[in-house]
């Protein structure tokens, strides 16, 4: 469970923002469809305050919302409020653009990064935001040149003290993390994700290997899956409803909504609103206090447009306390929608490897093998090895160096201290339960390689795009790709860059 804190005298739960010390409240107020856009003036200050008397400390919004539009009203509403700067999290995201179409007022380029932000700060009436979010990933811009447009805000120009990702693939979050490591720049700490009770596989399974190797945080939005977890819809489409009022862009929602599978969906909203009865509340708060049940929600942003719904959604907090084990598996047969994980190895040894020397099993294959033709690497627990190279996360350093390079070495057999990683005879390699990054791209000459095995292997799919982000010259005749996260199937650019570079 998350390490919770709780200040008095207001009923409010606080959480780690990731690895970061930033606390957030555990709810948090969004400006999305709402300030600037629906809601204006007095209301908008009264629905910041309500939520402030709450013990709300967190609040967001972005530049495409409502045209910027969105940021006027909140840092309006601020500025009127008071409150002290120390006090409340202010965040806010980059990408999208205000509607401008000039080529640089919308993407990841460090200009509009940079500018971006100013122009956002302006419409906030703020000297900073704690957090900047890459709304987007930008497939235009070089990795390298979004991490360091996003280091240049933070320690340059002091326009920000974190930046974060939304809708970012776990692949390009750990990109951007080793990136950098690897140049001493700012990597993200925070992903933005849609996360309810519908919307659950690539919080729970793709983004794990986040969780568990960057300890990285999430703000999630649509907790209520736009409205369809309150039950509103449960029998027609209301008139003031958001679906009925944004009906361009929920359209794709309407539909479905009004499929089968929409309607298996507000069946099951029917049986978890007995459940929440049962403990004394209704579906919306239910939903609400099991999205808090994952350990990795930092903070779940609500959207209100009437002060009366954030008293409501704040009754989740009592929810969230009465859910115990029993009630979640209660949840979890109702949804029936439960992911299934990746493949995770935990066992007790690693064969040769010894927990109590890693370095021992390094010395043999390089003494024994310096270049090998063959390699077959099977690693089944990574997480001991973790703990036996004596850190806790990939920013701590081991010998000097970075303990992600350290233990990329480690398991090729070579010498830790050597300032290249290079195994230029291989011809066959087996990789299980290998933990793969662009590190390894260097280390193999694929013109030599022929054979090529992955089996259950974390971040597999790094070690794939890194091949094609290189143009690495490849004459393999062999490629196999076994239990390995993300599957194949579900991963049409893979496969695209795979059929493209390794056949």
């Amino acid at each position: 469970m998350p390490v919770e804190t709780a200040y008095d005298p207001k009923d409010m739960l606080f959480r780690h923002l990731g690895p970061t010390g930033l606390k957030v409240s555990v709810f948090s107020l969004g400006g999305w469809l709402t300030y600037g856009g629906t809601q204006k003036g007095d209301i908008v200050k009264q629905i910041l305050q309500k939520a402030w008397d709450h013990g709300v400390n967190t609040f967001d919004t972005a530049e495409v919302y409502a045209n910027g539009e969105s940021e006027v009203e909140m840092g309006r509403a601020l500025k009127e409020l008071g409150w002290p700067r120390d006090e409340y999290v202010l965040t806010t995201k980059v990408f999208f653009g205000t509607g401008r179409k000039e080529p640089n007022t919308r993407g990841l380029s460090r200009k509009h990064v940079v500018e971006g932000l100013k122009s956002s700060l302006k419409r906030l009436e703020q000297p900073y935001v704690d957090v900047v979010f890459a709304h987007r990933p930008d497939y235009a811009t070089p990795m390298k040149e979004i991490v360091e447009g996003f280091t240049q805000v933070i320690r340059n120009l002091n326009l920000a003290y974190y930046w974060g990702t939304s809708e970012w693939t776990a692949a390009q979050i750990t990109e951007a993390t080793h990136i950098a490591e690897r140049y001493n720049l700012i990597a993200p700490v925070v992903e933005q994700p849609q996360y309810n009770a519908f919307h659950r596989e690539r919080f729970e399974v793709e983004y794990a290997p986040l969780f568990n190797q960057f300890e990285y945080g999430t703000t999630i939005w649509s907790p209520l899956a736009s409205g369809l977890l309150t039950g509103k819809y449960n029998n027609g489409i209301p008139e003031d409803s958001r679906f009925a009022t944004n009906k361009a862009f929920f359209e794709n929602t309407v539909n479905e909504l009004q499929s089968e599978a929409g309607k298996a969906k507000i069946e099951k909203v029917k049986k978890l609103s007995e459940v929440a009865e049962r403990l004394g509340g209704n579906v919306a708060q239910l939903s609400l206090a099991w999205a808090l049940k994952n350990p990795n929600v930092s903070t779940v942003i609500l959207g209100a447009t009437k002060v009366e719904q954030l008293e409501d959604n704040f009754k989740a907090l009592e929810i969230y306390k009465k859910i115990d084990d029993k009630v979640l598996e209660e949840i979890e047969k109702i949804l029936d929608n439960k992911p299934k994980p990746a493949p995770t190895y935990n066992r007790e040894s690693w064969g040769s490897l010894s927990l109590d020397n890693p370095k021992v099993f390094a010395a043999a294959l390089k003494n024994n093998k310096p270049h090998p033709q063959t390699l077959e690497l099977d690693l089944v627990d990574w997480p001991h090895m973790r703990k036996a190279l004596g850190y806790r996360n990939d920013a701590e350093r081991v010998h000097g160096l970075p303990a992600r390079d350290y233990i990329d070495k480690m398991v090729l057999g070579l010498d830790i201290r050597s300032p290249q990683i290079t195994v230029p005879n291989l011809h066959t390699l087996v990789l299980s339960h290998v933990p793969m990054n662009t590190t390894l791209v260097q280390a193999i000459d694929f013109e030599v390689l022929r054979s090529l095995t992955i089996m259950s292997c974390p971040h597999w799919y790094i070690f794939v795009l890194a091949v094609e982000w290189r143009q690495v010259p490849v004459k393999l005749k062999k490629l196999e790709i076994q239990e390995s996260w993300p599957r194949l199937v579900q991963q049409p650019m893979l496969n695209t860059v795979i059929q493209r570079r390794f056949s």
